[in-house]
């Protein structure tokens, strides 16, 4: 799955797309708008990413206040160090959210974690949409 953005290309590879799904089966089916949150992790060529792997992140948020969020940094970096072990080459390129639509914390989120890690591609993943349909599942925002 491939995404343009205004500078920038992201291609996500079928794979992460499974790990994503598996993650929101796992931890939020059944839950009403509950979403999860998770780390992508791939290589940087020029004005393009390519997600590679990507892990779940513990993650959790208030519905009614857009301000009230919990992202794992601690977590998140301890997984980031041991990729990093097994493949040196592979960095942090980006975060994913199992969404339908853009949240208002969505850029609290993006740039608390832009902060932190440096710049990063967002991928929303919309886990609910019907195969059938004409709907896009996968965006990247920059």
């Amino acid at each position: 799955m491939s995404a343009v953005g205004a500078d920038v290309h992201v291609t996500v590879r079928p794979t992460v797309l499974l790990q994503v799904a598996d993650h929101y089966d796992r931890q939020a089916r059944g839950a009403k708008h509950k979403r999860v949150v998770g780390m992508l992790l791939g290589e940087r060529r020029g004005d393009s990413i390519i997600v590679n792997d990507c892990f779940a992140v513990p993650f959790d948020e208030n519905q009614s206040d857009a301000n009230v969020w919990f992202f794992d940094s601690l977590y998140s970096d301890t997984m980031a160090d041991m990729h990093r072990k097994i493949h040196a080459k592979t960095l942090m390129v980006g975060w994913y959210s199992t969404a339908d639509r853009s949240l208002p914390q969505d850029s609290k989120i993006h740039s608390f974690l832009e902060d932190r890690y440096g710049p990063l591609a967002y991928v929303a993943v919309n886990v609910s949409i019907d195969m059938d349909a004409d709907q896009e599942s996968v965006r990247a925002y920059r």
